[in-house]
């Protein structure tokens, strides 16, 4: 049988196919294929494995690692065993129960400004004349000296508490317009009252009866503020306001906590109250276990 250019032969041997060759040119040495002895492992990379299963390395080196990786494996499944057992034996469970309320607590509202006194009455303190007639202003000029606090203190037996009230800005002054709610001033829903804290004399308004019924932007608390007074430093202006739990007296927290309103700009404030109780259910017959079984009955 003659074979024509283009004819496709196979050799049942190799299963390869060649084109106008003939069968003796398609035989094939299969010694001079590569012969598979086996497939290799992937190198492992935990750290001993290496060392015990290879053959070329010492019995004493092969015995150590391996007590080793049976030590670290023991005490790995021992600490899984010991938190799987912990986790088991508390308990959580979890209560969540949304409340529709018809009122809510409004926080109190502190307001101070970041002129620590009032340069005003200030002045008028200054103006005082001392035993021998001469006013704290003179001498503090004779001496080039910035008038503060400090050079009041003695002016009329005053004490510190008198200057810092002689002092002290008005809030009734600084407030333009204060409306809590439609039509109702916040004079009519709450009352003002002055606090002492390190950022001077501050004002902390709270709610007559502490509660709110509507929400939304028109129906709570409104401020409008101005500054009536010289400014001291002009890196200190505008009002620092601070939104607290009518508990608190916020003495410090008005130096870390709250915002700041500049002239000129205004500061839309919304608040979600939120009354979270933890109960260590764990500790038969102490109180919070007590509250939490009478309030699941």
């Amino acid at each position: 049988m003659s074979l024509r250019d283009n004819d496709l032969f196979y050799s049942p041997q190799t299963r390869f196919g060649f084109i106008g060759e003939s069968p003796e040119a398609c035989e094939v040495n299969h010694t001079d294929l590569p012969q598979d002895d086996g497939i290799e492992a992937a190198p492992v990379t935990i750290s001993g494995v290496p060392a015990i299963l290879s053959k070329q390395t010492h019995w004493a080196r092969r015995i150590s690692w391996a007590i080793v990786l049976i030590v670290c494996f023991s005490i790995t499944l021992a600490q899984c065993y010991e938190r799987i057992l912990f986790y088991l034996s508390t308990p959580v469970t979890v209560n969540v129960q949304i409340q529709r309320n018809h009122s809510l607590r409004f926080p109190a509202v502190t307001v101070c400004n970041k002129n620590v006194y009032n340069l005003s009455n200030l002045q008028t303190l200054l103006a005082i004349r001392d035993i021998d007639g001469v006013t704290v202003a003179t001498r503090l000029n004779e001496r080039n000296e910035t008038p503060t606090l400090a050079h009041v203190v003695s002016v009329g037996n005053m004490t510190s508490d008198a200057v810092w009230t002689n002092t002290a800005h008005n809030i009734h002054l600084m407030l333009i317009e204060c409306w809590f709610g439609r039509g109702m001033t916040c004079n009519m829903r709450g009352t003002w009252k002055a606090i002492y804290t390190v950022a001077g004399v501050c004002f902390t308004y709270e709610l007559k009866d502490g509660t709110v019924s509507t929400s939304g932007m028109f129906n709570n608390m409104y401020m409008k503020m101005t500054e009536t007074t010289p400014i001291i430093k002009s890196s200190e202006v505008g009002w620092k306001i601070h939104l607290h739990d009518p508990k608190d007296i916020p003495v410090l927290d008005i130096q870390t906590h709250g915002f700041t309103v500049l002239p000129g700009w205004s500061k839309d404030v919304r608040l979600q109250i939120r009354d979270v109780a933890d109960f260590d259910a764990c500790m038969t017959g102490s109180p919070a276990f007590d509250l939490l079984v009478q309030s699941t009955k």
